[in-house]
């Protein structure tokens, strides 16, 4: 590449995250969708190259072109193969892989080539999810407990959350998110096991608890669909205070809280986050590059605790 910012995308799949989210950041970014890899209509994307292969779109696109793969889950370790061994940098949708396995084959692939390696977590890139790393780092001695709560009011219509396959589910789709967190923190290793399961089998409506600790710290994780929407990171201290961050898993510009409750009372600050997926897709190729040890480490590491999971949950439903 000529230049440190990356210019041009092809996106893999484009459905309605792709063309709410990412397609948007692009654009406001200045950067361009040069290409797409999908079976809709030519028409629905005008001036742009639209590939149905994949293997097209890699045999037919400058090498300065980056991937953007935001397919099922599922799809990711096919498709990551192509591309990078075509030699293409490459941005996953997350989560990057479903098995540990399939994760350590990729960063292995992405090691032999000089080559960026994404997982699009975009909720790393806000300035919540620094004044919650700043927290962690000078309170980490005084925190008991981590409570995680994501849940959302439906599942989008229409999508691969609908399909049967635990990978569809959303213990991948929005648990992804969560134990992401806990490896960026160094509690990736921590004991997890799913303690809850409603609705099982019914994805419009499912909704999974997972608990464990590390050390002295208990961690409590809310995940799928409730009744209301509810985003935050709770870490509840030694000395019987909490602070919360919400809207926490969250790209899109907004206003965020810090609230800080001690003794029956409350203290909220609040904050103003851009674009993550604007951050995310702007940041240089030369700093994806100099961090790409540690991230690809902790994309292993969540691909390997979801799989877990995913194998507890399918032996031993249970019911909250």
């Amino acid at each position: 590449m000529t230049s440190d910012q990356f210019e041009k995308f092809c996106i893999v799949g484009v459905g309605g995250h792709a063309r709410t989210k990412l397609m948007p950041a692009i654009a406001a970014n200045g950067q361009s969708v040069v290409a797409v890899v999908s079976s809709q209509p030519a028409k629905n994307f005008p001036d742009t190259d639209v590939f149905v292969r994949l293997e097209d779109a890699i045999e037919k696109l400058p090498r300065d072109t980056a991937f953007f793969i935001a397919t099922p889950p599922a799809l990711h370790f096919e498709q990551a193969r192509l591309v990078l061994q075509g030699g293409f940098d490459l941005f996953l949708e997350k989560p990057a892989f479903v098995t540990r396995g399939d994760a350590e084959r990729i960063v292995a692939l992405g090691e032999d080539r000089p080559v960026v390696l994404v997982e699009g977590f975009m909720h790393r890139y806000t300035q919540l999810y620094s004044e919650l790393l700043a927290v962690w780092a000078a309170s980490r001695e005084r925190v008991r407990a981590i409570e995680i709560s994501f849940l959302i009011d439906k599942m989008p219509p229409g999508t691969f959350r609908q399909e049967p396959e635990i990978a569809s589910s959303a213990l991948f789709d929005i648990g992804c998110y969560p134990v992401s967190l806990l490896a960026d923190i160094g509690l990736g290793q921590a004991g997890l096991s799913v303690s809850g399961l409603q609705f099982a089998g019914n994805p419009d409506r499912t909704r999974i608890r997972v608990a464990g600790s590390a050390g002295n710290i208990e961690i409590d994780i809310d995940i799928g669909v409730a009744g209301a929407y509810a985003n935050s990171v709770r870490l509840r201290m030694s000395d019987g205070e909490t602070i919360a961050f919400s809207p926490f898993f969250y790209g899109r510009t907004a206003e965020r809280t810090i609230t800080t409750s001690r003794s029956g009372k409350s203290a909220i600050r609040t904050l103003s986050d851009a674009n993550a997926f604007e951050i995310m897709l702007a940041r240089p190729r030369s700093a994806w590059l100099g961090d790409q040890a540690g991230r690809s480490r902790q994309m292993i590491e969540v691909a390997g605790r979801l799989e877990g999971l995913a194998q507890t949950l399918s032996a031993a439903p249970l019911a909250i």
